[in-house]
């Protein structure tokens, strides 16, 4: 019996369907807090109480999780800095006439062409795949 395209199976009869519902326990691994906080089942970060067992006394192992730990701010920082650049926030506000920028504290703005490139003149701003601000660059006069 041939089906056309447009007419979807019934879940029951689906060829790929599975044959009970799909629990936690299908999926790949323990499912990662939403905060990245370790938990009893997942070492996050070097934290958790998974941490100390998956270790299992090894001191190397124990040194990366206090190392992961120590550089949990600045890895977060990094990855939401990553995402800004693969979502292209910077191609959006380019279409807008605004140019993204990173602020010396880490945060993000937004400014006019006038005003960017008035900056960009002063040699304030450093240019590079997300541009970022620099106050403490003076011009000699």
């Amino acid at each position: 019996m041939c089906v056309p395209a447009t007419r979807a199976f019934p879940p029951s009869l689906h060829p790929h369907a599975p044959t009970a519902p799909l629990t936690r326990a299908h999926t790949i691994g323990p499912m990662r807090s939403p905060q990245g906080e370790g938990s009893d089942e997942r070492c996050e970060n070097g934290e958790g109480a998974a941490c100390e067992r998956l270790a299992e006394g090894n001191e190397l192992i124990m040194k990366l999780q206090e190392k992961s730990r120590a550089n949990k701010e600045k890895n977060a920082r990094a990855q939401y800095d990553k995402t800004v650049r693969m979502l292209q926030y910077g191609d959006y506000f380019d279409a807008m006439d605004k140019n993204l920028v990173q602020m010396p504290n880490g945060k993000y703005t937004t400014l006019d062409m006038q005003t960017y490139w008035k900056l960009r003149k002063e040699g304030r701003i450093d240019p590079g795949s997300i541009d970022r601000i620099d106050f403490n660059v003076r011009e000699d006069s």
